[in-house]
């Protein structure tokens, strides 16, 4: 008899509620391996349906997520999400990188791509460390005062123009004649 065997219980709710909502559970449908599973609804003091507060996961926790993501591989394929976007960047920096449909490079997508992979990779490991040498840089970052001395000029003696001076010839050149309107 099949109503005879052992059914799951429902879940019993073990949280406490805010005051004036009703938890209630409710059946699923069966899944295709006909299983019985069970939902949780809320229902308010006023009658509607309300939604879980759900917290966010932490930072560590979405951090992990987006780790365990990234290296495994998905199903029924070999290489992890990583492998590929690492392969593909390779063959970004290689020109390689050929759009199938078109079978023409398009440098716009590589370089989302590009960004895309450097989002990835600080969201699932993190920054990269600070090199020393940037490290050494940070140290002089802000306002910098520099005082640098006055030049002193090769011909101190300031000369005054004078209209005598203006018909005068230029040295760099061997000029012929000179032609003023006045």
């Amino acid at each position: 008899m099949d109503d005879s065997t052992n059914k799951p219980e429902p879940p019993v709710r073990t949280q406490n509620l805010p005051e004036g909502v009703t938890a209630i559970i409710v059946k699923n449908p069966l899944t295709k391996d006909q299983k019985q599973t069970y939902r949780e609804m809320l229902k308010g003091a006023d009658g509607k349906f309300k939604k879980k507060e759900r917290p966010l996961p932490s930072s560590i926790e979405a951090t992990r997520t987006v780790r365990n993501y990234v290296m495994k591989p998905k199903e029924g394929q070999t290489k992890s999400e990583l492998l590929k976007m690492t392969e593909n960047m390779v063959d970004i920096a290689n020109n390689r990188d050929v759009n199938p449909k078109t079978g023409l490079r398009d440098p716009k997508m590589a370089g989302v791509a590009v960004q895309a992979y450097e989002k990835v990779m600080e969201r699932a490991f993190g920054k990269l460390p600070i090199a020393d040498i940037d490290r050494d840089s940070l140290k002089y970052e802000g306002p910098t005062l520099i005082v640098m001395p006055q030049v002193e000029i090769m011909h101190s003696k300031v000369i005054e123009e004078t209209k005598e001076e203006k018909d005068r010839q230029p040295i760099f050149a061997d000029v012929v004649s000179i032609k003023t309107n006045e």
